[in-house]
């Protein structure tokens, strides 16, 4: 792509143009002069669809079925694989701190507003790690954790309102690309907050929040698995996406499913199974971080298969817990998507952001075989590679060592997707338990029937 091409391409208006220039790149028509060249063309294409299909209407935002909404995310998302891939574009100064923490911080925001804040916090992290005063990465930042604060199942939430009312105390308004009248008031919501706390304080000398309670970062021992999995977000609790803090060392109690999402006996059995399978799983792939040996290759290639098979456990468990009308052998997690309840409701029509984040995760990682097609064509950039890393594993041949006319698996590449696989399973896990407590506010408690009108957010953060 030229100068003069590129040129006209920023100049582009409609969506017919951007999904011209979408479906040439997409083809492999362009050629580029450079990665940075080929950065910048996909931050702005993912920029001009985001523009394009933002709404204010938040459902239709996070429950839009269309292909075509996948494309800010799919355009960010092949940036950052192409700037990670290369430790030179990462000292190139002007690209990180002027791109890069763009792009990161529109990725986040995207997976945010799609309430799919597991995935979200990951980016906005990325873009304070370059950035640390990026005013629109703290805001964002700060809204993404709102999002996310229902579920953190913390015991105190002075630490959860100390660290939002500090993001949203260093925001500078005047530095503010857009949204500077949303952010005011987020500003305004917090300080009016702090000073019903200061006259709590006087009246009855107890603080509502102390600004002292802050979270503890973890230590310095980070080869230690507790700070491992802290680090790779490998804990099954919400408090982890936030940071690699000393409090999110734990995972959701098996007690904590019997007490608070009332499960029959079957449900909650698959579900604690799902859990110990994968606590097993994670202390096997940390014991093999590190280890090159064939041995070692091999576990990570069993862990990696292993945690595959969770992608059909998490659909199985949908179809019995909204009691499908399908025949059980028939369930997988493609096909899952195309069954009704008894009552006739389409699974699909059933308004819960977390059913629908784990949907949205069936569409990026897995085939879709009735489609005709290997994967769903508008996806995560490296998720072809999951298919292949799959099907070579469990179906074909492979080596560790290149030999000619067979598939070669890196040991170091093994290990980063199936870190990044266990990632997903910890987010499918967590999905189904938010899930459960969407479904149960919305379920009445005499009847036990569901109201498929109604839909349940909270995320507006402390008021």
């Amino acid at each position: 792509m030229d100068s003069e091409e590129f040129k006209k391409f920023l100049n582009c208006t409609t969506e017919q143009e951007f999904v011209y220039y979408a479906e040439n790149y997409r083809n492999n028509i362009y050629t580029f002069e450079s990665p940075k060249h080929e950065i910048s063309f996909l931050y702005n294409l993912g920029l001009f669809f985001s523009e394009i299909y933002q709404t204010g209407n938040w459902l239709e935002m996070i429950f839009r079925k269309e292909d075509k909404y996948y494309y800010p995310i799919y355009f960010y998302l092949k940036a950052v694989q192409i700037y990670e891939k290369d430790y030179s574009l990462q000292q190139d100064w002007l690209l990180t701190h002027e791109t890069m923490k763009r792009c990161y911080t529109n990725l986040g925001k995207e997976l945010s507003d799609q309430f799919r804040t597991f995935d979200a916090m990951i980016y906005f992290r990325k873009a304070l790690k370059i950035d640390p005063f990026f005013d629109m990465a703290i805001g964002n930042y700060a809204l993404c954790i709102e999002k996310h604060y229902p579920f953190l199942d913390f015991n105190s939430p002075n630490k959860i309102f100390n660290l939002l009312y500090s993001l949203y105390d260093e925001i500078h308004l005047d530095k503010l690309e857009n949204g500077k009248d949303f952010f005011k008031d987020k500003k305004q919501q917090y300080n009016s907050l702090w000073i019903k706390n200061l006259e709590n304080k006087r009246k009855t000398t107890q603080w509502i929040f102390d600004l002292k309670d802050e979270f503890n970062r973890i230590d310095d021992d980070r080869d230690s698995y507790s700070n491992w999995c802290v680090e790779n977000v490998l804990y099954l609790n919400s408090i982890n996406d936030i940071n690699s803090f000393q409090e999110a060392t734990f995972d959701v109690s098996l007690k904590y499913l019997d007490d608070n999402l009332q499960l029959g006996p079957d449900l909650n059995t698959m579900l604690k199974n799902m859990m110990k399978l994968y606590f097993n799983q994670r202390k096997k792939l940390y014991i093999n971080r590190n280890n090159e040996t064939e041995t070692s290759t091999i576990e990570l290639m069993l862990i990696f298969n292993c945690l595959y098979s969770f992608f059909d456990k998490v659909a199985f468990w949908i179809y019995r817990f909204f009691s499908l009308d399908c025949e059980e052998h028939k369930v997988n997690f493609n096909s899952v998507w195309n069954q009704k309840t008894k009552d006739g409701i389409e699974l699909l029509d059933i308004k819960n952001q977390y059913l629908y984040g784990i949907y949205r995760i069936r569409k990026e990682y897995r085939e879709n075989r009735q489609d005709k097609l290997k994967i769903n064509p508008i996806l995560s950039p490296d998720s072809q590679l999951y298919s292949d890393l799959r099907n070579h594993i469990e179906h074909k041949d492979y080596c560790f060592n290149q030999v000619d006319n067979l598939y070669y698996i890196s040991p170091k590449l093994l290990y980063s997707k199936t870190i990044k696989l266990m990632n997903i399973i910890r987010n499918l896990i967590l999905s189904l338990i938010l899930m459960v407590r969407i479904e149960n506010k919305l379920t009445d408690s005499i009847t036990q029937v569901r109201n498929y009108d109604l839909i349940y957010f909270e995320y507006e953060g402390f008021k």
